[in-house]
């Protein structure tokens, strides 16, 4: 599909709008999906109205954050500050998934067609759906999906399913953090830059380095422990992913 072409471009895009603009014209290799992945970060972003000050407020940030606050906030401003009210509502994905023009783009449409798998309860289904997914790799695609990839529900509630075990949501399982970091290990870019981490240190959430510094600190709340337990997930489930395993993400059938 070319596919690649788009991630490599969008993680190095610097003026969002631009890029947006570019990848629009290319739906047949997904540059609409990949071009509506910026917007809807750009629109989450206006609607904060971070954007409007000169720069970070500090009493909101606080000082020990002000300098990385002043660095999101120049990346978000020059990835976001181009776009006019009109492009945000038109190009984002609720409005692409509806439209022809969402239609004609191949991401898009492998997209809806996996989120409606995703949510069958037939388990054939389920299997064809996630080795569809497997098969097209696009890290966006599963940084979308989630731990979707993965989710069952039954009498008891939701739970995760993987390599043979349930982890019941209610649990709150280590392994659930481990999707978060999966589209890391597909190239996507996931340093300070990730434009939810960025808007998160400008709007006063907190600052942080990566996505996988937000797991040490947030998730595994700084125990080096739990930590290496969500690591150690994340390398099974990047295996699994890359060997195109479906086995690993779907119950068998009984």
């Amino acid at each position: 599909m070319g596919v690649t072409q788009w991630l490599a471009r969008y993680n190095a895009a610097r003026d969002g709008r631009a890029f947006a603009l570019e990848a629009w014209n290319s739906p047949a290799t997904g540059g609409r999906y990949y071009a509506s992945s910026v917007v809807d970060s750009c629109a989450f972003l206006s609607a904060t109205s971070a954007l409007e000050q000169a720069q970070p407020d500090i009493s909101v940030v606080g000082h020990e954050n002000h300098l990385r606050a002043i660095n999101a906030f120049n990346l978000l401003q020059a990835r976001c500050g181009q776009f006019t009210p009109e492009e945000l509502d038109r190009m984002g994905r609720r409005s692409l998934i509806s439209s022809e023009e969402g239609r004609e783009d191949a991401l898009v449409v492998a997209s809806n067609k996996l989120n409606r798998g995703l949510s069958s309860p037939d388990l054939e289904s389920r299997r064809t759906t996630v080795r569809t997914l497997l098969d097209l790799g696009d890290p966006l695609v599963l940084d979308s999906v989630g731990m979707r990839l993965a989710l069952y529900g039954d009498q008891a509630g939701s739970y995760l399913y993987f390599d043979g075990k349930q982890f019941p949501l209610r649990d709150q399982p280590l392994i659930a953090s481990a999707f978060y970091l999966l589209p890391c290990g597909l190239g996507l870019h996931c340093g300070s830059s990730d434009p939810m981490l960025a808007t998160g240190c400008i709007t006063g959430s907190a600052c942080y380095e990566s996505r996988f510094d937000r797991v040490a600190r947030e998730f595994a709340g700084g125990d080096s422990k739990l930590q290496s337990q969500i690591l150690d997930y994340y390398e099974r489930i990047l295996s699994a992913v890359k060997s195109k395993d479906v086995s690993k993400f779907v119950p068998p059938t009984k």
